[in-house]
């Protein structure tokens, strides 16, 4: 089979080389005219003799550029430009020497009210959003003004979208200094030192592949106003104040400090708060491909969290964090050091009812808990990075440690006492070397190792001193060595890439104590394997379209001490995408492939593993593969000159496993296992959302909806059970200045979940969000905001419950470097919200405490 694709790939390449015509390359750099520094990320685009645009790129971290263009094309100018420089416009003399574009300094100041094309540029895949135009006074960091970009996405936890997809690279006047974890920087970067922000589509970061591969993900770039270049940006504030639940002080701390030179970047931040802000999420690496260690904690004990719910309204925390982050820039190579700390201590009070549907009956238990976590994480990142146009190097040596403990107090159906030590220790190293040779042709070396232990240990103090103790000793280590060739030959990109995996892991684990269920408490488990693998792959683009194929292979001889014993096996999963750009404007693809997967490492083990007092896992003893197939299709719209952004996803995807997943009870235990029948899930998908800005009020609206359908088949009680579970939404939102002196936002958010389970009458969770938001400026130096957050959940026997939330803020402004802030949260002192959730076969509904009224004062201080 897999022969029989490969040579098809050669057949469709070989009758397809004579429809492509012939190209030059050219290449050159963008420099200031008068400092003859480097401008990076700069557009550079050649125009024909009607000024349509022939071809486009963008200048790299030190200020070059690569471009094709038609063979014996005349008539051709070369442009260029940038925020802060004069436009740049010339013939095009097509030779073998280095082209050199010096740019004037064109800096000016931007306008307090702009027409619509200012607002957002266009120039071929990159757009450039003028900050002035979208930020409010109320604004402090650049993530404030993000929120309110068309097209830009910025999720609860920080992570960064465009168009629905999460971006490839943030960049900070065109360097990497912070990879994933740019939440340093946008809440962290004061609005008011950045003067312009691109987005720039099917972004390549990787030069030696530009013209080679194709990227569908875009990339983010801040440029600072040229009066916070070179020099040290410092801006903190202090606050304290006192809260009604948990009655007490607050404090809220943070200092920044960041510098962005043409040879050195920094960023050092410390924070420090217990006022329910998770200052955590700022150091998660959103752009980390994930561990291949294959490690997941078997004791899932946890603090309950709400959704779709302001987490600083729930989270009584006391929260440190440190981060450090250095770019050292050379003509040839980057060097970047990152360390972070954080020490986060959280407590949480609830009372909760949870539901398991059952064909005997309904099991109810009604619990009310308290508990305590108490994490300390510290990581660091050594990377060393040479992005040239004839060959890329990368290496990062990267570690993580946590230290978290927890401990839980229950009382209710059934009275306990939890307590988990979950350490985690991980360490790796990613090289990867691309060399290109004869202009179109590549060859790549890429070699990981990781390694991680993660101990984990839970005791269970029941009622009249029973209970049990559980350890989790665990460990693996994962290598890949690969190597591929690549080579383009008109527009047509032939990829073959082969190598090896390793994988060590161990796992043991033992209970001791009175759990009252009859089977084995220990387990001993090595699971290792030797992994050979090549994937084909063709990338073929024509006139609009793109198409890419792809059939990856493996094979792997597994060597387990379980009964599974030794074993081979080769799977394969080929796929397909095409997509259709009719317009710079517009893109439509559908993507589809079949796939078979093995077991889950994790789920080899034939001993009872506990996640919490009451759910025990079962693993298995048997070898299994799981059989998949997938069809998706994508839309994306836009007109920056407009403000109009648009996009929609639609997927479905069909698996068939051999064994089902079943929940038996026993007592008010409850244990999950694997049953030897066969099981098929399928799940539809869809998301939109539609976006435009209102330039007559220098403000926005958006609509946003999704929906997702899951059939899946499970066993309870050994009876098979037939699931359907729904859940859609829709909402949107709309802010403008509705004058001078007033600023108005609406949000508001509807959505239905249900279950139906054996074709029977379906339950239905109803909830609705509404949020008005206000900002009045009377005088200059003086602002008031006022928000008003409601709240409509139904619950699981039907009621229905409101809670309303009312915020207020006073600052008065000093100076340009000094602001004094008076802020109230929660003056309506709710102290209690109540919410429902499915899940498979049981319904969750909880009662948590909220933080109740609080007033802090702080000084803001920006330099």
């Amino acid at each position: 089979m897999a022969r029989s694709v490969f040579i098809g790939f050669l057949l469709l390449f070989f009758g397809s080389i004579s429809v492509f015509a012939q190209k030059d390359t050219l290449s050159g750099n963008v420099v200031e005219k008068i400092t003859g520094e480097a401008v990076p990320l700069a557009n550079v685009f050649v125009k024909d003799g009607n000024g349509k645009i022939v071809t486009f790129a963008t200048t790299d971290s030190i200020g070059r550029f690569t471009l094709s263009v038609p063979t014996g094309q005349t008539g051709l100018t070369i442009n260029a430009s940038i925020l802060g420089f004069k436009n740049y416009s010339a013939p095009l003399v097509i030779s073998n020497k280095p082209i050199l574009i010096l740019l004037d300094d064109g800096t000016y100041q931007l306008k307090e009210v702009t027409v619509k094309g200012d607002r957002i540029r266009e120039n071929g895949d990159t757009l450039t959003y003028n900050v002035a135009t979208f930020a409010q006074k109320q604004d402090r960091t650049i993530g404030d003004v993000l929120k309110r970009m068309p097209g830009i996405d910025v999720r609860s936890d920080g992570r960064i979208q465009y168009q629905g997809q999460d971006i490839n690279k943030f960049y900070i006047e065109g360097s990497d200094l912070l990879g994933g974890k740019y939440g340093v920087a946008t809440n962290g970067i004061s609005y008011d030192d950045v003067g312009a922000v691109d987005i720039m589509e099917n972004h390549q970061p990787m030069q030696v592949l530009s013209g080679i591969s194709f990227s569908e993900q875009a990339g983010i770039n801040l440029r600072l106003k040229n009066k916070s270049k070179g020099t040290w940006l410092a801006n903190g504030h202090v606050g304290g104040g006192y809260s009604n639940q948990p009655e007490g002080g607050l404090w809220d701390v943070d200092a920044f400090l960041m510098t962005a030179r043409s040879k050195y970047q920094a960023i050092t931040t410390f924070k420090s708060n217990n006022d329910g802000h998770d200052l955590t999420e700022e150091t998660t690496d959103f752009l980390s491909n994930g561990r291949n260690t294959g490690i997941e904690s078997y004791v899932e004990l946890q603090l309950p969290s709400i959704p779709a719910f302001e987490k600083e309204r729930s989270l009584f925390n006391r929260t440190h964090i440190f981060s450090t982050n250095h770019l050292w820039k050379s003509r040839n190579v980057d060097i970047k050091a990152q360390v972070d700390y954080s020490n986060n201590r959280i407590t949480s009070s609830s009372r909760s009812v949870t539901t398991y549907y059952r064909e005997g009956g309904d099991k109810v238990i009604a619990e009310e808990s308290g508990g305590k976590q108490h994490a300390n994480t510290l990581s660091g990142s050594f990377s060393i990075e040479a992005n040239q146009k004839t060959y890329y190097l990368n290496n990062i040596l990267k570690t993580e440690m946590r230290w978290t403990n927890l401990t839980t107090d229950m009382t209710g159906t059934v009275p306990n006492i939890q307590h988990a030590d979950l350490p985690d220790y991980y360490a790796a190293n990613n090289f990867k070397l691309i060399k290109r040779f004869h202009k179109n042709h590549l060859v790549t070396f890429l070699s990981t190792n990781e390694w991680e232990s993660q101990p984990q240990n839970l005791t269970v103090t029941m009622s009249e001193g029973k209970g049990f103790s559980q350890h989790v000793g665990e460990y693996a280590f994962f290598s890949n060595e690969s190597a591929s060739y690549a080579f383009l030959f008109h527009g047509m990109r032939i990829s073959m890439e082969g190598g090896m995996e390793a994988y060590l892991r161990n796992m043991n684990s033992g209970i001791i104590g009175e759990t009252g269920i009859d089977n084995t408490m220990n387990n001993d488990v090595r699971t290792n394997y030797l992994r050979i693998f090549l994937t084909p792959k063709i990338e073929y683009e024509l006139k609009g379209f793109d198409f890419t194929i792809s059939d990856p292979m493996n094979y792997s001889r597994y060597f387990m001490n379980q009964s599974i014993g030794n074993r081979s096996e080769y799977l394969h999963a080929p796929s397909l995408r095409i997509r259709w750009k009719p317009t710079g404007r517009m893109s439509l693809s559908i993507r589809g492939g079949i796939n078979k997967s093995p077991i889950s490492l994790h789920e080899v083990h034939d001993g009872l593993m506990a996640a919490n007092y009451r759910s025990f896992r079962l693993g298995t003893d048997r070898f299994y593969t799981n059989k998949g197939k997938n069809l998706s299709g994508n839309f994306f719209y836009r007109n920056g000159s407009k403000g109009i952004f648009a996009n929609a996803l639609v997927q479905k995807a069909w698996n068939k496993t051999p064994y089902q997943s079943a929940q038996t009870f026993y007592g008010d235990y409850l244990i999950y296992s694997l049953v030897p029948s066969t099981a098929s899930t399928q799940t539809v998908n869809a998301l939109g959302n539609i976006s435009k800005t209102l330039d007559f009020m220098r403000g926005g609206i958006s609509f946003t909806g999704s929906y997702r359908h899951v059939r899946t088949m499970m066993l309870s009680d050994n009876l098979p059970t037939l699931m359907r579970q729904s859940a859609y939404r829709f909402g949107g939102r709309v802010n403008g200045n509705v004058s001078t002196l007033l600023f108005l936002q609406y949000e508001g958010m509807f959505s239905v979940s249900s279950m139906n389970i054996n074709g029977s009458s379906n339950r239905h969770i109803r909830n609705a969000i509404h949020k008005f938001n206000m900002t009045l400026t009377p005088i200059q130096q003086l602002m008031l905001e006022c928000g008003l957050d409601y709240y409509h959940n139904q619950e699981y026997n039907g009621s229905k419950k409101d809670f309303s939330f009312l915020d207020a803020k006073l600052t008065w402004t000093l100076s340009k470097v000094v602001d004094i802030e008076l802020s109230a949260t929660n003056l309506l002192n709710t102290k209690t919200y109540s919410y429902t959730t499915y899940g498979d076969l049981v319904s969750f509904s909880s009662t948590r405490y909220l933080r109740g009224r609080e007033v802090m004062v702080s000084i803001y201080l920006k330099r």
